[in-house]
């Protein structure tokens, strides 16, 4: 059974964000008004935790500026429509395993190409790369 009310913390653990982020966006859309208790803690509602997750969506998905979301959210209060945000049926480790698995198979073909000068370069590049996906990985997931 859901919770109805839910503090910051709990939902910047669902929608995987910092509180000061939900702080900001509170202030950066007017849209957004979660309550406050006795004690002045927010309390988020689930109406308050689908705003959230389409302004993540779409600041993060999207690549929408913040006034940009702000105006595709108006737009979409005024006009009834869904903003659709896709679903992972995967849990967070097996999306993880399998991009280390792919990061490992693009090692493994870096150390087979042969070692000339040129191709050294080009084999550096990739292993910057390989090693800012880790980062990514270990920070995101």
């Amino acid at each position: 059974m859901p919770k109805h009310y839910y503090q910051i913390g709990e939902v910047a653990n669902m929608l995987s964000v910092k509180k000061h982020t939900l702080r900001f966006w509170e202030t950066e859309f007017p849209l957004l008004k979660p309550r406050k208790n006795r004690s002045g803690n927010r309390i988020y509602t689930l109406e308050d935790i689908e705003l959230l997750k389409q302004i993540k969506f779409l600041l993060y998905e999207q690549n929408y500026s913040i006034e940009g979301a702000r105006k595709k959210l108006a737009k979409t209060k005024k006009e009834p429509v869904k903003i659709e945000i896709p679903v992972f049926a995967q849990a967070k480790s097996e999306i993880r395993k399998k991009l280390k698995d792919k990061v490992e198979k693009l090692q493994d073909i870096i150390e087979v190409t042969p070692t000339v000068s040129d191709k050294m370069a080009k084999k550096e590049k990739v292993k910057e790369k390989i090693n800012k996906i880790y980062a990514l990985i270990n920070s995101r997931l």
